[in-house]
């Protein structure tokens, strides 16, 4: 808990040296990164006073690829504690938005994410379809850049929504390749 303590700390000084520096730009990222920290403690209320207030920094400055890529970052954990309230409209909402602005900045690998966090609200409104195609959304993206780390919980994920439709054969299958790519490249998944 200390380190946590430690953290936040960090995160509130970074905030009042960039606002003494006018750095906007580092400021959001703070706001975002205690925003995270408060996410992590359930906190989500001052998780989404703080994601607000970066993602009307970014919106201000939405010209700078650097704010935009926040902006779509912002959106992302926005997206993330709807999913937290289990508000899987919000959700899907903020995902959605976040996904665009990565798209348009042709950032693929957060891409992959977006998809998945999308895959996982389909997953929990029992919608297997939809979940299954983002999740192979997200899966093509990390298997084109090889991010053998993704990988390994890409293959987890879907195995799960295989597991939840009843399909223990092929949610083997992909349990299977996970814990292999986890053992090659020694991270074990949970």
């Amino acid at each position: 808990n200390g380190q946590h303590d430690k953290a936040q700390q960090l995160y509130e000084k970074a905030i009042n040296l960039s606002r003494q520096l006018k750095d906007k730009q580092n400021e959001a990222i703070a706001l975002r990164k205690l925003a995270v920290w408060n996410i992590d403690k359930n906190n989500f209320e001052a998780a989404m006073e703080l994601l607000t207030k970066s993602a009307a920094i970014n919106l201000e400055h939405g010209k700078n690829f650097e704010h935009r890529k926040n902006l779509a970052c912002d959106y992302f954990d926005i997206g993330l504690v709807f999913a937290n309230k289990n508000d899987y409209a919000g959700a899907k909402e903020f995902y959605e938005k976040s996904r665009k602005i990565f798209e348009q900045l042709k950032l693929e690998n957060e891409l992959s994410d977006c998809y998945f966090n999308l895959g996982e609200i389909y997953l929990f409104e029992k919608e297997y379809q939809k979940a299954g195609d983002y999740y192979l959304k997200g899966l093509k993206i990390d298997q084109q850049q090889n991010n053998r780390v993704n990988l390994t919980s890409d293959y987890n994920m879907i195995g799960e929504l295989y597991l939840e439709m009843d399909d223990l054969f092929i949610a083997e299958g992909y349990f299977k390749q996970s814990v292999k790519l986890a053992e090659e490249i020694k991270s074990l998944p949970e």
